[in-house]
């Protein structure tokens, strides 16, 4: 017996093509950012925090303590956002392409992408925090 196939509708089909594509470009931006801050703190942290130790003061001033804030919480929020998406592109993205054997592993890739965008928000805010404290400190002097 021959059982004729339907065709899928097109808001369906239009619907599995959004899925697939949408996690792949949303995983994309936040791993471009990520990987960009990370890398900016590996060659650029000194530069910043030699900047923010320029503003002068006592050491329990705010141009001793930002840079050490920064320097330890900046590359670790970065690194764990990186880390996320890399759980969720093992759980999520590589199935979309090859065909994996064996037991399915159940994941909640909205989470981790969800934990992987809380890490870019602290990351990015202790960035742009510090950049205007470098700011506001050469209009100090």
């Amino acid at each position: 017996m021959d059982e004729e196939v339907s065709p899928r509708p097109l808001a369906e089909n239009l619907d599995a093509a959004l899925k697939k594509y949408g996690k792949i470009w949303i995983w994309s931006i936040f791993m471009a950012i990520a990987g960009s801050g990370l890398l900016g703190y590996l060659l650029n942290g000194g530069w910043m925090a030699g900047n923010l130790r320029n503003l002068g003061g006592s050491t329990s001033d705010l141009g001793v303590w930002a840079p050490m804030v920064a320097s330890i919480v900046g590359p670790i929020t970065f690194f764990l956002a990186l880390f996320w998406l890399f759980q969720f592109m093992l759980s999520e993205l590589l199935p979309i392409f090859f065909e994996i054997e064996g037991k399915k592993v159940a994941s909640d890739g909205a989470q981790l992408l969800y934990r992987a965008f809380g890490c870019l928000l602290i990351g990015v805010g202790v960035s742009a925090a510090v950049q205007v404290v470098v700011i506001l400190g050469r209009f100090r002097s």
